[in-house]
């Protein structure tokens, strides 16, 4: 009678966040961006002039949209990003370690690996280089309608705006306003005094 060798391993735990509807997401943040939508989509009915179809298409192409407006621009990690890195580097480490692929540099080194990774640097562009390629991706997801892209660009502003509904406004505590206030009273005296000094130093010397 033959033994039964095979082991079971125990299925990976891992925390998400759960929507009303069911869905269900890794990061908080991503829930967030999630539940947002309806707020979002409303805000830009509004913009669009409940052109549903132009609303649904900007709220789609959100991430191209602002990527696009980003073009020649220093693109900077966020946290969620950087989270969202290293959570993906462990689970590569831990496929290739399962099947038998050894990678003890990265396994080493993969901390900093994630800490330390940068988005490529943005090639220097003019103000027409710029434009043209922007112009260039939304003509690429609009199916080449260029009055699509004259209106995004022209309202470029207020898409964004709404892409925001929806964010909770953060408080300014009072310290930070007495701050704000003091700093302010201490420039304006300042500036007060250097052009009195200059007026001052002008009289003496027309005096002279």
């Amino acid at each position: 009678m033959s033994e039964n060798t095979e082991t079971f391993e125990m299925p990976e735990l891992k925390p998400v966040y759960s929507c009303p509807d069911g869905s269900t997401f890794e990061t908080k943040a991503e829930a967030q961006e999630y539940m947002r939508r309806p707020i979002v989509l409303k805000a830009l009915n509004e913009l669009t002039e409940n052109n549903e179809d132009l609303s649904q298409w900007l709220l789609d192409q959100k991430s191209v949209l602002q990527d696009a407006f980003s073009t020649g621009t220093i693109k900077r990690v966020t946290k969620s990003e950087r989270k969202a890195f290293g959570k993906e580097m462990d689970s590569l480490l831990e496929m290739a370690e399962k099947n038998g692929v050894k990678v003890p540099f990265v396994r080493e080194h993969h901390s900093d690996i994630v800490e330390g990774f940068k988005y490529p640097t943005a090639k220097r562009m003019d103000s027409d280089e710029k434009m043209a390629a922007i112009k260039n991706t939304i003509l690429g997801v609009s199916e080449g309608n260029e009055e699509v892209v004259d209106w995004v660009i022209a309202n470029k502003d207020a898409v964004f705006t709404a892409y925001d509904a929806g964010k909770p406004k953060r408080q300014v505590s009072k310290a930070a306003e007495e701050g704000l206030r003091k700093y302010r009273e201490q420039q304006a005296k300042l500036k007060a005094q250097k052009e009195a000094e200059a007026a001052a130093a002008a009289e003496t010397e027309a005096a002279e």
